[in-house]
């Protein structure tokens, strides 16, 4: 089981923002990438922030970001022997 809470000060980027872009953003990858060092100074490394979903965006698929879970459309997949 996963536990998770999200920081206020995400929040507040979130309601200026989407998350794509905030992914595509770099200041504001940036800020959210830092929160939670500014929250929790014991912390002494941050994870980068950016979306294992940027890919397949990037490969054209379109992909819709609700609050959970997410949903790829229009997905297809060629698989062939050659």
């Amino acid at each position: 089981m996963t536990f998770f809470f999200l920081l206020p000060e995400f929040l507040k980027v979130r309601s200026q923002a989407d998350f794509f872009t905030v992914c595509r953003t770099p200041e504001l990858a940036c800020e959210v990438t830092l929160q939670p060092i500014r929250r929790f100074p014991w912390l002494d490394a941050a994870i980068i922030f950016s979306d294992i979903l940027v890919v397949p965006q990037a490969l054209g698929l379109e992909v819709w970001v609700f609050n959970f879970p997410f949903v790829l459309r229009n997905l297809s997949i060629s698989l062939s022997s050659s």
